[in-house]
């Protein structure tokens, strides 16, 4: 949930989304966020409501650089010279305007580590195939928690930017100044196409473009599969917590006939019931606590396999800005496992030391019961759900022959 708002004035990024619409076939051809390179700029250029932007290159897969007989493979991004000044990030060594140059490169700081250990790198020349690049500078690593995640940043200056009828495959940021609004933009920026390209003969072609901003912030969250994940995951980890909490409300309801009578003693020196319901919620804290430290043993145990799992550092799961929501749900978790049978134990009357006192709470117990086996029924009517698509998605027939059949993603050679 923490995606991409570390950037200064994250509030105010925009990455620029197209929409290419097949005027003979009535219908939208193209909905994302590949655009012509050129646009971000001629906005820039146009509209005093923006104060920077910046077009990039994200390649498909990694690239393979070469130090003497040492090949690395990298996730490269191609940007112009405004991209340090729209996303600020911070730089460590060199000069930003030398992203203007053709043939330079810039290196996060672990890549900068990788390649030339702890001397610094400016200056240096790398190999991408047969080309030389130079590196003229090194920048801070971003967090695990970006849609941009690549460690080599190759520059394109605008000698080398290609126009409006070329390729199409670039991004294009921009960054609002304070107060504008995103529909602001949106709309003035039919009137600036006419002004760089044939936007009437594009359209008797039989395509017309539309653009729209979409917040940097909730680029990742606002996917629909990142949201179907989001849900599925909070239910089932709600439901989980549920379970847990109903079985120490009802294993402390259980052990109410044998309590009552130390909680009458309390009572008979002088204990309210205010005082026995937070001696309960205490208790309730204490065990809260220790399950916390099991678990972070568990996770520290076995941290390389849940980041596998998870694709995600540990260090950016339980960020600063993530931490927050622990202690809510722990502070949520414990008054509502505690209250409970705290209420319980602080209703025991004094006179239970000399006469009977029920403690036949069936209604309670078959309540709390039947409650906890649904929930315990809807996660297991989920588990088997999610077996079994999983169990179509990897054995169902595909419809053809896969025997020899090999997949790559990019086959490149050094």
């Amino acid at each position: 949930m923490s995606y991409d708002k570390f950037y200064p004035d994250a509030d105010r990024l925009y990455r620029i989304q197209r929409k290419i619409y097949n005027l003979k076939e009535d219908k939208v051809g193209y909905d994302g966020p590949k655009i012509n390179a050129p646009l971000p700029n001629a906005l820039k250029t146009e509209l005093s409501e923006i104060e920077a932007s910046t077009v990039i290159f994200i390649s498909p897969a990694e690239d393979f650089f070469q130090i003497e007989d040492k090949i690395f493979g990298e996730k490269v991004v191609t940007a112009d010279t405004g991209f340090f000044d729209l996303f600020g990030i911070a730089l460590i060594e060199g000069d930003k305007r030398k992203l203007d140059v053709d043939a330079n490169v810039f290196l996060s700081q672990s890549a900068a580590y990788r390649f030339f250990g702890t001397t610094s790198p400016v200056g240096k020349t790398i190999l991408k195939g047969s080309a030389p690049l130079t590196v003229a500078g090194v920048f801070e690593d971003l967090p695990a928690n970006s849609h941009l995640s690549f460690h080599v940043l190759t520059s394109l200056p605008a000698s080398r930017m290609p126009g409006w009828n070329q390729a199409d495959a670039f991004m294009g940021y921009v960054k609002l100044a304070p107060g504008v609004a995103a529909e602001e933009v949106e709309a003035k920026i039919p009137d600036i196409l006419p002004l760089y390209y044939d936007v009437k003969g594009k359209a008797e072609r039989g395509d017309r473009d539309e653009y729209f901003l979409n917040p940097v912030a909730t680029l990742h969250t606002g996917e629909t599969a990142v949201k179907r994940v989001i849900l599925t995951l909070s239910i089932f980890a709600f439901s989980l917590l549920f379970i847990a909490a109903m079985n120490y409300v009802l294993i402390s309801i259980s052990s109410l006939a044998r309590r009552a009578i130390s909680v009458s003693i309390h009572k008979c020196n002088g204990a309210s019931g205010r005082d026995i319901f937070g001696m309960l919620l205490s208790e309730t804290a204490a065990f809260v606590c220790l399950a916390l430290l099991f678990a972070a043993v568990l996770i520290l145990a076995f941290r390389q396999s849940v980041e596998a799992i998870i694709q995600t550092p540990l260090s950016a799961v339980f960020s600063f800005a993530n931490l927050w929501a622990a202690p809510v749900v722990i502070i949520c978790l414990m008054l509502f496992a505690g209250i409970i049978p705290a209420y319980i134990f602080s209703s025991v009357p004094v006179t239970h030391l000399i006469q009977s006192y029920s403690t036949n709470k069936r209604v309670w117990k078959h309540t709390l019961l039947f409650v906890q086996f649904a929930t315990i029924s809807f996660i297991f009517a989920l588990l088997v759900i999610i077996i079994k698509q999983y169990n179509l998605l990897v054995n169902h027939d595909p419809g053809y022959t896969v025997e020899n059949m090999v997949y790559s993603d990019n086959t490149r050679y050094v």
